[in-house]
C-alpha cells in the first residue's frame, strides 16, 4: 500500500484552505518517530491500583506502525467507566499542523480480542486545548485483520453519550474543556481507558497505523453559514457598543476595550432556525495584538423566540492579529448540562449566574445570533479605551456530521435513492406510482469475483427510494427459463419467504447490504439483510407452513437482532409469464441501532439531501443441469479493481440520497 503524506516525515507541511484539493487525505501521524514506552499507567482510583503499558514500534499496515500491550488491575471500586485511563502523546509538530477544513478522520487497527477498554485520540493545539477524537468501538470491536475505521467530524449531544462517548468532545479533564484552534495542531495523542467497571485483572493489546484526516469529502451538514467573502456584513448591526463594518472578506468589529463587558455584531434571522441536532460551531477569525491585554474570548450566543441564550466561548484565538479557526463542539466531558462556567465550549445563559433563566432555552427556534468578544480579566489601564477590531472571516453551524468515506474508487457504481411522500403499499409489486419517480439500476449484475457478466437468465435490477421514517428497495430478478425455475415465491407473513424448484430441494436468497458509516475493504460493519427461501420436502413450496427464515447480520451470523424487531418488511410476487420475481423491501431506520455499523452514532436518523450511503444488492441463483445446480451469485457493486469473494465486497456502490426531479407543466417545443 501507498502512503499518504506524512507530516511527521515533512514536519514543516500544512495544508491551507486556500491550497486544498478536493477529496484529499493526509496521514496526521503515521507512527514511524513514536518513542517507545515501558512503565506504569496513570489510574483515577481510590486507593490506588496501578496499570502498566509497553508500547514499541513493529510492521503496520504500511511502514511502522505501533502495538500496546495494556496490562491492568481490577478493583471492586471501579464501578463505572473512567477509572482507568493512560494518555501518551505519539507526535509533536515542528510547524503546528492546520486542519481546519478537516471533514473526517480514519485510522488503521487491528487488535484480535475484544476489551473492556477502548482506545481514543486527542489532538493538543499551539495553545493547549485539547479535543478528543473518539470512537468508542475499537477496542469492544475484534479486528482480526488490519481495518481502516472512519470517524465523523462530529456528532449531536443526543449520539456523543456519556462521558466517553463518538464523535470530537472537549473534556474538563483536559484544560476546562475549551474550545481548540484547528489550525494549529501541535500535538497527536492517545489515550487508552476503560469503558465499563473493571474489577478483575487482565490485559489486552492492540496495533495502530496512519492516523490521517480528510479535506474535501463534503461531510459537513450545514445549519447556518456566513461567509463574509461573499456575504454582507451590512445585514448586522452592533450591539452593546463598536462599529460594525465590512472589511475585505471579513465582517469587522471595532470597539474600544472594556472590562467584563462584551461587544459584538447581531443579525434577526428572516426565519428561525433549528439547532437542536447542532454538533459544533467553527469560527475562521484575525485578532488583535494589544487584546491580549485583557485575555478576551470569542463569544457565540444563540437567541431564541423566547430571548432565551445558549452561549458558546472560544479563548486565545483572538489574542493575535493571525487569529485561527476556533472549533467548539458541543458534547463536553464531565459537562453534559453545560452549566461550568468558564469550563465548557458551551453554556445556557451569559454568565454563570443565569443558568436557570436560560435552561430551556430552544434549540428549536433560533431567530438570533450574536457574535463578539468579551475581557475575561481586569484590564490593564494603559489598554483600556484603547481602540481594537477583530475580523470574522466565517461562521459555521453544523449538525451531526456524516461518516468520512474519502474519495470513491473510479467507476464505483452508484444509484439515486429518491424521496416519496407518498405511501408505498408493501404487497411485493412495485405498482404504486411513487415507484416512478425512481429509475432502475442500469449496470449488470456481475459474477461474484469476477468482471464477467451474469447471463441473462440471472440478471436483475433494482430502484430504491426514502421517506421520513424508512429506506425502500424495489428489486426485479429474472426467474430463468432454462432447466428450471430459480424463484416460486409465497407471499411472507411473519417476514418469511418460502420456494421452490422444479426436480430438487435447493436453497436460493438474495442479499442486501447497507453501510452507512464507510466503503473500505477493512470496513467489516455492515447490515445485511438476507431472506433465506426454503422449500419442503418434496422440494416444492410448502402449503401449510412456511419454513423460510429472515436472516440479519452485522459483524458475525444473526448479530443484527432488529433485523425482525424494526419490522423490516420483505414482500415478494411471481411473474410467472414474465419469467420473473419482484422484492418489496422496507428498512426503518429506526432498526439501524448499531454504532459499530453507524461509524460510531447510536442511532442512524433519517439522511439528508446529499448524504450517501453505501450498499449492494446480490443474489444467489441456480441453473439446473438435470438435478445438478450451478450456483451463480450476482453482484450490482465490484471495483473491478479489487474484486472481492463475496457478496459484502468492499468498496460497494453508492446510494445517494435526493428529491425526485420536478416534472415541468409546460416545456419548449
Amino acid at each position: 500500500m501507498t502512503k499518504y503524506t506524512s507530516l511527521l516525515v515533512a514536519a514543516a507541511f500544512a495544508i491551507t484552505a486556500a491550497a486544498t484539493a478536493a477529496d484529499t487525505k493526509t496521514v496526521l501521524c503515521d507512527f514511524e518517530s513514536t518513542v517507545d514506552y515501558s512503565g506504569n499507567a496513570a489510574t483515577w482510583a481510590s486507593p490506588a491500583i496501578q496499570d502498566t503499558v509497553v508500547l514499541a514500534k513493529q510492521a503496520g499496515i504500511s511502514g511502522n506502525g505501533i502495538k500496546v500491550d495494556y496490562t491492568y488491575q481490577g478493583d471492586s471500586a471501579c464501578t463505572y467507566a473512567g477509572f482507568h485511563s493512560w494518555d501518551y502523546p505519539v507526535a509533536t509538530f515542528a510547524t503546528s499542523v492546520d486542519m481546519a477544513e478537516a471533514d473526517g478522520f480514519s485510522v488503521w487497527i487491528k487488535n484480535e480480542t475484544v476489551s473492556p477498554f477502548s482506545v481514543m485520540f486527542y489532538v493538543k493545539d499551539a495553545a493547549g486545548e485539547v479535543m478528543r477524537i473518539m470512537y468508542s468501538g475499537l477496542l469492544p470491536t475484534a479486528h482480526t485483520d488490519w481495518t481502516e475505521v472512519m470517524i465523523p467530524l462530529a456528532q449531536s449531544p443526543t449520539d456523543a453519550t456519556g462521558d466517553f462517548g463518538h464523535g470530537l468532545q472537549t473534556s474538563i479533564w483536559k484544560n476546562s474543556g475549551r474550545a481548540i484552534d484547528l489550525s494549529k495542531i501541535a500535538e497527536f495523542g492517545i489515550t487508552v481507558y476503560d469503558r465499563e467497571g473493571v474489577q478483575t485483572d487482565g490485559s489486552f493489546s492492540f496495533e495502530l497505523d496512519d492516523f490521517s484526516f480528510f479535506v474535501g469529502t463534503d461531510n459537513e451538514q450545514v445549519i447556518k453559514k456566513f461567509d463574509f467573502a461573499t456575504d454582507s456584513a451590512t445585514d448586522w448591526s452592533s450591539f452593546d457598543g463598536g462599529v460594525v463594518s465590512q472589511g475585505t472578506g471579513t465582517m469587522n468589529l471595532t470597539t474600544t476595550l472594556a472590562t467584563w463587558v462584551p461587544k459584538g455584531a447581531e443579525i434577526e434571522l428572516p426565519e428561525t432556525i433549528d439547532c437542536s441536532n447542532l454538533a459544533y460551531a467553527k469560527f475562521d477569525v484575525e485578532g488583535d495584538a494589544i487584546m491580549a491585554a485583557v485575555n478576551p474570548t470569542l463569544d457565540l450566543h444563540l437567541i431564541d423566540v423566547n430571548d432565551k441564550v445558549m452561549a458558546s466561548l472560544a479563548y486565545n484565538v483572538l489574542k493575535a492579529a493571525d487569529g485561527g479557526v476556533s472549533f467548539a463542539p458541543t458534547h463536553t466531558a464531565g459537562c453534559q448540562d453545560l452549566t461550568y462556567y468558564g469550563l465548557s465550549c458551551w453554556r445556557f445563559g451569559t454568565y454563570s449566574g443565569d443558568y436557570n433563566a436560560n435552561k430551556d432555552f430552544d434549540a428549536t427556534q433560533v431567530k438570533k445570533i450574536r457574535i463578539g468578544y468579551e475581557p475575561q480579566q481586569v484590564a490593564d489601564p494603559d489598554v483600556v479605551g484603547q481602540e481594537a477590531t477583530i475580523k470574522i472571516k466565517s461562521m459555521t453551524l453544523a449538525a451531526t456530521a456524516k461518516i468520512p468515506v474519502g474519495p470513491q474508487p473510479e467507476g464505483a457504481k452508484t444509484i439515486d435513492c429518491v424521496w416519496t411522500d407518498q405511501p408505498i403499499a408493501m404487497d411485493g409489486t412495485g405498482s404504486d406510482a411513487a415507484w416512478n419517480k425512481a429509475a432502475w439500476s442500469t449496470a449488470a449484475f456481475t459474477q461474484r469475483g469476477s468482471t464477467t457478466e451474469v447471463p441473462a437468465d440471472f440478471q436483475g435490477k433494482f430502484k430504491t427510494m426514502w421517506d421520513e421514517t424508512s429506506m425502500y428497495f424495489l428489486l426485479e430478478f429474472v426467474t430463468g427459463a432454462t432447466d428450471g425455475k430459480h424463484y416460486g415465491i409465497n407471499n411472507n407473513a411473519n417476514q418469511l419467504v418460502s420456494a421452490y424448484y422444479d426436480g430438487t430441494n435447493f436453497m436460493n436468497e438474495f442479499d442486501i447490504f447497507v453501510s452507512p458509516a464507510g466503503n473500505t475493504q477493512g470496513s467489516s460493519h455492515y447490515y445485511q439483510i438476507m431472506p433465506y427461501f426454503e422449500t419442503d420436502a418434496t422440494g416444492h413450496q410448502p402449503t401449510a407452513s412456511n419454513n423460510g427464515f429472515f436472516f440479519g447480520a452485522i459483524d458475525a451470523a444473526g448479530s443484527w437482532a432488529n433485523v425482525t424487531s424494526a419490522n423490516i418488511e420483505v414482500k415478494a410476487k411471481e411473474d410467472l409469464g414474465a419469467q420473473k420475481v419482484t422484492f418489496e423491501v422496507k428498512v426503518p431506520y429506526a432498526g439501524l441501532n448499531d454504532a459499530t455499523a453507524n461509524g460510531g452514532v447510536a442511532q442512524m436518523s433519517k439522511p439528508a439531501v446529499g448524504d450517501t450511503w453505501y450498499g449492494n444488492v446480490c443474489h444467489w441463483a441456480n441453473q439446473f443441469s438435470g438435478d445438478t445446480p450451478n450456483t451463480v451469485l450476482a453482484v450490482w457493486g465490484q471495483d473491478p479493481a479489487d474484486l472481492q469473494a463475496w457478496g459484502k465486497a468492499y468498496p460497494m456502490g453508492s446510494f445517494n440520497f435526493v428529491y425526485a426531479a420536478e416534472v415541468a407543466d409546460w416545456e419548449l417545443f
